[in-house]
Order: C-alpha cells, then structure tokens, then sequence
C-alpha cells in the first residue's frame, strides 16, 4: 500500500514492529466461507453525530424517540485515563424504516455531520485443528537468523494490545506478560474470554508474546518479553450479534488512552465510515501502529475493500497469510497496493484455552 514514509516508530521499537507484523496476519487464519453474503451492517440502526454549535432543540426534533444512547464514554473508576467523551449518537430506527433511505435524508440536514450504518466486525481468523498444528512460522521467517544478526531488543516496555475475544490471562505461557486489560461489552477489568470456545485472542497473544525460557506449555511468542494488553470486544451479546463500529470504537480508544504502542486487529468490515475512520486517525496522530487482517475471503481488496485494512492511513500495517511453502493461502485476500506484507497464518501451533 502506498502510505506515507513520515509515520515515526521510535528507534527501540523498530525491530519489535518488524517481527511481529511477520507473524500477526491472523496468526490461525482460516477459510470462513463467503465473507460477502454476511450482513453489512446492524438493520434498524444508524450513526449520528451533529455539528457543531446546533441547539438542543433541534436536536431533540431530529431524534423524536430515537436514540439509544450516547456512545463513546466509558467512564469507569478503575480505568487508569477516561476515554475521550463523544457525541456519536446510537439512533434506533422505527419497525420497516430503512438504514440506507434514513442515512440519505439525514445527510441532507444542513444540523448532520454525519449519518452512517453500525457496520459489522467479523473475526478475520478460526483456530484450525490441533494435530496440524506446527510451529513451523518461525523458521519461516527466519526468526532465529534474525536475531543472529541484530540483537534482540528489549521488548519489556512495549504493549501490544490484542483487540479480540478475549486472552486467556491464567495460561502459563502468557501470565508473565499481561498487562491490565477490558472487557468494553461487560465494562470490566476482566478481560478473560466469556466462552472457553472463544479463543482466538489467546492464540494470537501466544504468536506475538508467549513468554519464552520458562517451564510452561512450550510455546514462545516472537517477541518473547512484550506486554500484551487484552481487549476484549468480541463475546457474548444478548442479540447474539457481531461486533460493531461502536464496540470497535471503544476497544481502540482503550487501548489508546491506556498507553498501548501497538495494536493487533484481526478483524474486518465490509464498508467504514467517520466513526471508525475518526478513531483510527487519532491512533495515528499518536504514532500508534495498527497491524490489521487483510482478510479471508480469497478477493482483490482492490475491487473489494476490506476495512481497516484498505484505508490510507500512515499507521496502518495491512497482512495477508501464507502457508507453509510460503506462497500466498488459498483464502487470503490480497491487493497490489492494500496490501502491505504477506506473513504465517495457515496451521500455526500456540497457545489456546
């Protein structure tokens, strides 16, 4: 992808980035069927933010009996900052109303910044089957030739944080290395998965930091003393539901406002619009990298976007998977210039609960 050179990662960072977007293109991606007849976006909801400056008159006879709620704060008192307020509005539509048809009004309202769908995130990944497993994608990368030739850094003092389903934060081959995390659909410390089945964030916690030299279950992470920060985003809901643009939202500003260098995201939308879009430009402006998915649905994210991966953002690392012969996997999506690096991600042995 054609971004621009002055995104900045410090110096003692820059070996850590390298390693870990060679291995984080979903770490134990697999086929997931076809990713274009999921829905796009949560019927019956949409999106509002106003201008600045509008009364709260007029605001009250645009939303009538629509809001939801007021999205973007969580104000918790164990959080070490409080994410930044906003007024993104959570509007609930009338039984037959249409997104896109609403969204079209609204936009002509000269009082609307912006009116968008909720759109979707779905899991870019699956855990494949434990007898196939090898941890083959360190060879593969030539992690120990690597470190032959430039000395391993300390990665002590980075934090990456796992936006996913959860980190298994008990496992003998991670406790050393976690850090505080969230759960922003319980609104809790715990960011423990809710499931024993939701395990993808633990394997890709295991792929980035699995402490290494110790007597735990074997695995040793690429970057062996970095600081995982677990976000979960991904669990059960009430409706049964995917996550959304507003889960999505909150998880990145967490880890924003929580001090996190790095972001791993494997998960993907089938449209973006200003929310999203607005947070991850603040990651940016704060010289935070994000290392995305770039997808699974074995498509040109040329003519089919997959977001974030297909933004233009300086801070956005986009990863396809390879398999074992080190040719691109039969499911990964690809693009001459939405894509950035091609990494493992086919029958990866680590870390599970």
């Amino acid at each position: 992808m054609y971004r621009s050179p002055n995104f900045k990662v410090s110096k003692s960072k820059q070996i850590i980035v390298f390693m870990l977007m060679l291995v984080i293109s979903g770490g134990v991606f697999a086929a997931q069927g076809n990713f274009a007849q999921r829905p796009t976006y949560a019927p019956g909801e949409i999106l509002v933010k106003f201008k600045e400056g509008v009364s709260e008159v007029k605001k009250m006879s645009l939303r009538s009996d629509r809001i939801e709620e007021q999205h973007g704060s969580i104000r918790k008192a164990s959080l070490k900052k409080t994410v930044t307020p906003s007024d993104i509005e959570h509007w609930k539509l009338g039984e037959g109303e249409s997104v896109p048809e609403k969204i079209a009004e609204l936009q002509q309202n000269e009082d609307i910044l912006f009116a968008e769908p909720n759109y979707y995130m779905y899991k870019m990944a699956q855990p494949n089957d434990e007898y196939y497993k090898l941890q083959w994608g360190l060879d593969s990368i030539d992690w120990l030739g690597v470190w032959e030739k430039v000395p391993k850094p300390d990665c002590s003092n980075v934090i990456v944080a796992v936006i996913d389903d959860g980190v298994q934060i008990s496992h003998p081959d991670l406790e050393g290395n976690i850090v505080s995390g969230y759960d922003v659909l319980r609104e809790v410390d715990d960011a423990s998965p809710h499931r024993e089945f939701f395990s993808h964030g633990t394997e890709i916690a295991g792929v980035l930091g699995a402490v290494g030299n110790n007597e735990g279950e074997g695995i040793i992470g690429v970057a062996w003393d970095v600081k995982i920060m677990p976000i979960l985003f991904n669990g059960i809901k009430p409706d049964g539901t995917p996550p959304n643009t507003l889960d999505a939202k909150a998880a990145f500003e967490w880890a924003l406002e929580n001090d996190a260098h790095i972001i791993n995201y494997s998960y993907g939308a089938m449209g973006v619009g200003e929310t999203l879009k607005g947070v991850i430009d603040r990651l940016e402006q704060k010289n935070i990298l994000l290392v995305v998915s770039a997808g699974n649905g074995d498509v040109n994210n040329e003519l089919v976007p997959l977001y974030p991966a297909s933004l233009d953002n300086k801070n956005i690392i986009s990863v396809a998977a390879s398999n074992q012969a080190d040719y691109l996997t039969s499911w990964s999506q690809y693009g001459f210039s939405s894509v950035d690096v091609m990494a493992p991600g086919e029958n990866i042995y680590t870390t599970t609960t």
